[in-house]
């Protein structure tokens, strides 16, 4: 039986460094856009956070296919209690949808979200390295 799913990420995750820092596999990845949700900064942090809106609303980000298990376990424990995993469509470059895992703020910690979206310009000129700084003992066992 394979336990293995889709995950679209569309903050710090979509980086190999990041990545890298969490799971172990190596996996096949393309990009893709989900509908429906904001990307907004979360208060004090580099990284972002997807809230549900409008359906019109998009936010591009980066599928990894068949993210095995353990590596989802993995992605679990550093998305922590501030995200749930939930199910999404997402479009893909051939115009075709796929079922993928996202992680999404968890409604009871909607109050660190910032009303201001989230700029992956500036994480990559600054933030990156600061979260790489923070995460860099990061280990899920």
């Amino acid at each position: 039986m394979n336990n293995s799913v889709n995950m679209f990420c569309y903050g710090s995750l979509m980086y190999p460094e990041v990545w890298h820092l969490v799971v172990e596999g190596r996996y096949q990845q393309q990009q893709a856009k989900i509908f429906g949700y904001q990307r907004k900064k979360i208060k004090n942090e580099e990284y972002p956070g997807l809230i549900t809106t409008r359906q019109e609303d998009s936010v591009q980000g980066i599928i990894y296919f068949n993210v095995s298990a353990q590596d989802l376990e993995r992605l679990d424990i550093f998305e922590g209690n501030q995200y749930i995993r939930i199910k999404v469509n997402c479009l893909l470059s051939n115009n075709s949808y796929l079922e993928t895992h996202t992680y999404i703020i968890n409604p009871q910690y909607r109050m660190v979200v910032e009303n201001e979206d989230w700029d992956q310009e500036e994480f990559e000129q600054n933030g990156l390295k600061v979260f790489l700084n923070k995460y860099k003992g990061f280990s899920a066992f």
